[in-house]
């Protein structure tokens, strides 16, 4: 049975997820109308590197290849991009100013590293399988933009956001809702993550191992079917 494994809590040096679009071709039919029919849905890919620089992270990491077994298993890996994510404090939410953007994946002296400034985000009413657009309302502030990423049961990305006031946005977003989304289920955009298969076995592999423990893995990652994470659930689409 397939299985949903944890990511093992390395820091990338470079992530990107980016969504492809749906596939599709013109069939005619035997009235002679063209209709357009999907050949393959619309799904996210991840494209990262990870620099593995002591024992316990390349012990990690190879532990985490074996508990996936290939491409058999699903594992949940964050997407948060940290040049995009302010610090989150305490007692309550803030952005952080300065000149430095991190894209150099620097973490802080105590080890730490960015939290995204969004506070606690719902859709306003229940949306049903299928949906791309619908109002949300984030309860502590915050501002949803195009292209942010958001978890509701799988990932999805903002392609259009108006700003209605005290919180409550008018969102568009890709891909559709796999399943319904009850008003009371929070919309994660602190920190999403996506539901990832490896696209062959051997994708992911360390490479560039020169010193001991110290090596540089370089994957693309894809997103598993919405029906197989539903089933590694153990819940109906």
């Amino acid at each position: 049975m397939t299985q949903i494994v944890a990511w093992p809590g390395l820091n990338f040096s470079e992530l990107l997820a980016h969504y492809q679009a749906p596939e599709s071709a013109i069939n005619t039919s035997l009235e002679g109308r063209p209709s357009t029919v999907a050949i393959v849905p619309g799904y996210f890919m991840a494209t990262c590197t990870l620099q593995i620089r002591s024992q316990a992270q390349f012990h990690a990491y190879e532990g985490f290849l074996a508990d996936i077994d290939g491409t058999s298993n699903i594992f949940s890996m964050p997407v948060k991009r940290k040049s995009e994510s302010p610090i989150e404090v305490a007692a309550g939410y803030t952005s952080v100013t300065g000149t430095e953007d991190f894209t150099d994946g620097t973490d802080f002296t105590d080890g730490t590293t960015f939290e995204p400034t969004l506070a606690p985000a719902f859709f306003v009413t229940d949306q049903v399988a299928g949906a791309t657009k619908a109002d949300i309302i984030i309860q502590n502030g915050g501002v949803i933009t195009r292209g942010a990423l958001f978890q509701a049961f799988t990932l999805h990305q903002v392609t259009r956001a108006l700003d209605r006031g005290n919180g409550r946005y008018t969102v568009h977003f890709q891909p559709p809702l796999p399943r319904d989304h009850p008003s009371t289920r929070p919309l994660d955009f602190d920190n999403p993550h996506m539901f990832c298969r490896l696209m062959t076995s051997s994708d992911a592999r360390i490479e560039n191992s020169n010193l001991r423990f110290y090596a540089t893995v370089n994957a693309t990652f894809i997103e598993a079917e919405p029906k197989a994470i539903a089933q590694a659930w153990g819940v109906t689409l």
